[in-house]
């Protein structure tokens, strides 16, 4: 999610087209998220992410500190703390709005949260994706 961070038009990967379903489906893990977050420890309804939402593990760097990885609710407990669901949904939205606009996201967004959005996203994927895991194998 690093489109928007210029001004002018900065979605590169096709169409924008693209750009939104990647930002409804951003969302949709972000909700996700909420919910596991809310249920802390019941993670039975990890196992029903979305086919399109999973990723291979092995995709992606491992972002999670030791503790994150061995107990994802601790990085879900934090990411909901550092910021609630509307105001992350409402950061997502201004990523998306400039990287299929001609603005720059950092006029719109404060520079801790502009710093900190794209790598607790990643970390979010992994803590789910975690989750999941851990649910299907129990």
């Amino acid at each position: 999610m690093h489109g928007g961070l210029t001004e002018g038009y900065a979605w590169r990967q096709g169409s924008p087209a693209n750009a939104l379903h990647l930002g409804r489906s951003i969302e949709l893990l972000m909700e996700l998220a909420w919910l596991l977050y809310e249920k802390l420890g019941n993670t039975k309804g990890a196992s029903k992410l979305p086919k399109h939402l999973r990723l291979p593990a092995e995709l992606l760097p491992m972002p999670l500190s030791a503790a994150e990885y061995g107990q994802p609710a601790i990085f879900l407990s934090w990411f909901f703390e550092y910021a609630p669901l509307h105001q992350w949904k409402q950061w997502l939205n201004c990523f998306m709005d400039n990287a299929i606009g001609s603005g720059s996201v950092a006029e719109e967004l404060p520079g801790p949260e502009l710093l900190q959005f794209n790598g607790l996203l990643k970390k979010l994927v992994y803590a789910v994706e975690r989750v999941r895991s851990v649910a299907a194998s129990q």
